[in-house]
């Protein structure tokens, strides 16, 4: 879609990170390496090659940043397709506590992608200071996802205290567990307000996902010029 900002923005971080990827790998690799088995003599790979330059090194830092959001964004659509299916229909699971982890698992991801939206827009302000009104920009960027994302935090916060976050249809999906569970001629009752529990988190999940799909879209808009050139490059970082 040509208004799909935030995958044009993912595209154009891999093919920028691509044009020096495999002597990026390479040091990566001494790094991983030297870091994993401090006590084994190693001679780094890369020792034939140029160090990454201040430009590379800020590319990838921020490029990290940046795909860590892509993968938490993955998970959060996942999450639509996990609760489509119950897969335990013959372990311990109970398709309760089955929604309520995705439930829960949702609504962590969320509280992520907050922070790691963040994060990119603190660090694109910092590494591109010198940009015009870069400041005024991130600043309102900020404020945008603080109010977006608000909703969902005061669920969070709600909740603070408990072991799980509560959602009406999960509880009265669990009640209905219960006394199935002691006489089985509740047996229907029991998977219509299943299907009725299902069916809810799917919508509102979908609803979230597209609302955050718009929330991407606006904020990489705005930093596409900010970290990009005319022609998909990182822009010089001085």
């Amino acid at each position: 879609m040509n208004n799909d900002h935030f995958h044009s923005f993912f595209h154009k971080t891999v093919d920028a990170m691509n044009s020096n990827k495999d002597r990026i790998d390479t040091i990566l690799s001494d790094i991983i390496t030297e870091n994993l088995l401090p006590n084994k003599k190693h001679k780094p790979t890369s020792d034939n090659l140029p160090p990454l330059t201040k430009q590379e090194t800020k590319e990838l830092e921020i490029s990290k940043i940046f795909t860590d959001i892509f993968s938490t964004y993955l998970c959060l659509t996942n999450i639509e397709v996990y609760i489509s299916r119950f897969p335990y229909s013959k372990t311990v699971v109970s398709r309760s506590d089955y929604l309520q982890y995705h439930y829960n698992s949702y609504l962590n991801e969320i509280n992520i992608i907050e922070k790691r939206l963040m994060k990119y827009i603190k660090k694109v302000q910092r590494t591109y200071k010198t940009y015009p009104n870069i400041k005024a920009i991130t600043i309102s960027l900020e404020k945008d996802v603080k109010s977006a994302f608000k909703p969902i935090v005061d669920i969070r916060n709600n909740h603070t205290h408990s072991e799980r976050f509560r959602h009406d249809k999960l509880s009265s999906l669990r009640f209905f567990e219960t006394i199935r569970d002691a006489d089985h001629l509740f047996e229907s009752q029991y998977m219509r307000k299943f299907r009725e529990a299902r069916s809810e988190l799917k919508k509102q999940i979908a609803r979230n996902n597209n609302k955050l799909k718009i929330v991407l879209n606006h904020i990489f808009k705005n930093l596409d010029t900010i970290v990009f050139d005319k022609n998909g490059n990182y822009r010089p970082i001085t």
